[in-house]
């Protein structure tokens, strides 16, 4: 397997400073040709003009040209996917398992029916399932996978964002005998996909 593009971050740097240099002398030349009164020096400065005026977009042209070739090399020549990390995967579940569960508890709290936060417990647990068989799991920010997750749950964004102000669940609640079941659950899971 081919390894991904080393970014030419020098040219870039350097086609970036030639733009900046070309522009500012097309900027000079061309207030010197509109302050210019003879003919034959207005004339001069404006070839000159059409010189730097096309060096600058030469340069414009040959930065967007490198770009294209980058993005073509990694659309090509892909990063490898991250080896799977069964410690990590593990850590992510029970980070998240606590962090989503707040907002559940934060959100269906105050219904009657106790079974809906229950309903949302056992749901989670299944998505975590479903989405630790991916070997990139747990490398995005946690607060990120957060949000993703109780949005896919339906649970409301700012509650999301907010969950590291929200009280756990009660202790002994339901949800815990579930999260225990799904935790056993979790590790044969990664046990055999490892």
């Amino acid at each position: 397997m081919s390894e991904a593009p080393t970014p030419i971050d020098r040219d870039e740097a350097m086609l970036a400073r030639l733009a900046e240099l070309d522009l500012a002398v097309t900027e000079r030349v061309a207030a010197c040709a509109l302050a210019a009164e003879e003919p034959a020096v207005v004339a001069d400065l404006a070839r000159a003009y059409q010189r730097v005026a096309r060096s600058l977009r030469q340069t414009l042209a040959l930065k967007a040209r490198l770009k294209q070739v980058q993005a073509r090399e990694l659309r090509d020549n892909p990063p490898p996917p991250p080896p799977r990390d069964t410690a990590r995967i593990r850590r992510r579940m029970d980070d998240l398992r606590g962090a989503v569960r707040r907002v559940i508890w934060d959100e269906y709290e105050r219904c009657e029916d106790e079974g809906i936060a229950d309903d949302f417990f056992d749901l989670l647990e299944q998505r975590m399932a479903l989405h630790a068989e991916n070997d990139a799991f747990g490398l995005e920010p946690l607060d990120d996978h957060v949000v993703r997750l109780c949005q896919e749950l339906g649970l409301t964004t700012a509650a999301a964002r907010a969950w590291r102000d929200l009280p756990d669940p009660p202790q002994g609640h339901r949800a815990d005998d579930a999260a225990e079941d799904a935790l056993e659950g979790e590790a044969r899971l990664i046990e055999s996909s490892a």
